[in-house]
């Protein structure tokens, strides 16, 4: 017996059996901000930050990115970090970019959203 399509609860759009709607994926519910990841100077800043560290984290030292090709690649785990979230009003400019690995970026992150929570 084939399984049928079911409805998305969210978007009431049609979705395949065993598949995940795509409409969270599509409109992200009112976060307008993460359309600056699409912008094309986001990865030129990201590489210069990297660049700007020496593939090392801006917190412990630690690596977190190798040059490969003539362009920088994160390892596992390790990311750039926006010191003042894109939500709050944060750019993707180098200057507010710090490139952290997978610890220390979990630590910033918690502490922002104690932050916003009022939590001290």
């Amino acid at each position: 017996m084939a399984k049928t399509w079911r409805f998305c609860r969210r978007c009431g759009g049609r979705v395949p059996p065993g598949a995940r709607c795509g409409c969270s994926r599509r409109d992200r519910g009112g976060e307008p901000w993460r359309s600056a990841y699409r912008d094309p100077a986001w990865p030129r800043a990201r590489q210069a930050v990297l660049g700007r560290q020496g593939g090392r984290c801006a917190a412990c030292g630690a690596a977190i990115a190798v040059m490969r090709g003539g362009s920088w690649s994160t390892l596992p785990g390790a990311g750039v970090h926006h010191v003042v979230p894109l939500r709050s009003g944060g750019t993707n400019d180098p200057a507010n970019l710090a490139g952290l690995c997978g610890r220390c970026h979990a630590r910033a992150d918690a502490e922002l959203r104690r932050r916003d929570l009022g939590r001290p």
